[in-house]
């Protein structure tokens, strides 16, 4: 049963943060998409839209990562 309890406590704790990260996600893919409509082409957008690329890049990564581990709980 403690057995049980404990994979209850760690599938929650995967969600919360596979949710945290689904949230900054959207975010950032907003501020993105925002930045590939924007007319503007200085070197200051550029440089903020590749980082925020980057980031989101990153974020997916997360969330895969998270997503395997939870699979991966959940069949334990």
């Amino acid at each position: 049963m403690e057995n049980t309890v404990e994979k209850d406590m760690v599938i929650r704790e995967l969600q919360e943060k596979i949710h945290i990260i689904r949230g900054e996600f959207a975010q950032t893919d907003a501020i993105v998409k925002s930045m590939m409509d924007d007319d503007k082409t200085s070197d200051e957008i550029r440089e903020r839209f590749n980082f925020q690329r980057c980031k989101l890049e990153g974020l997916r990564k997360q969330l895969g990562d998270l997503e395997r581990k939870l699979v991966a709980e959940r069949n334990r």
